[in-house]
């Protein structure tokens, strides 16, 4: 139903260049997929609806991308020749978790068995 290479696109036009591509990346991207196509209801998923679905799971994968790199050792090396653990991704986190749930948010009609919504109470103790 989503095509992987509109996902791809949508991924690097968010992340603004190439988030290098390796296997791992195309993983997240597979599987993105595979996950969101499970969690939609195709009876609901028209044509029109295609492309969201396409951004929404790209944003999911940019998401999972960040977060599995921000949890990695950052060591990169300066143009002095030193080595600098300074490539932060966290601050990245939570703008991309917020994309995230919009896109999701504005697909969520079409997802099937979605309507039900948890709720935590805050009481005093």
């Amino acid at each position: 139903m989503l095509d992987k290479n509109n996902v791809k696109a949508f991924m690097l036009q968010l992340a603004g260049g190439d988030p290098e591509h390796s296997d791992e990346s195309m993983f997240i991207i597979d599987w993105t997929i595979r996950d969101l196509e499970d969690r939609l209801d195709a009876d609901k998923v028209g044509t029109e609806y295609i492309r969201d679905c396409e951004y929404a799971a790209a944003c999911i994968a940019l998401y999972e991308y960040i977060c599995r790199e921000a949890g990695r050792e950052q060591v990169t090396v300066t143009a002095q020749g030193k080595a600098d653990e300074n490539a932060d991704f966290t601050h990245r986190i939570r703008s991309a978790k917020e994309l995230r749930d919009s896109a999701l948010e504005r697909i969520g009609r079409l997802m099937k068995g979605e309507d039900f919504l948890f709720k935590t109470m805050g009481g005093e103790s």
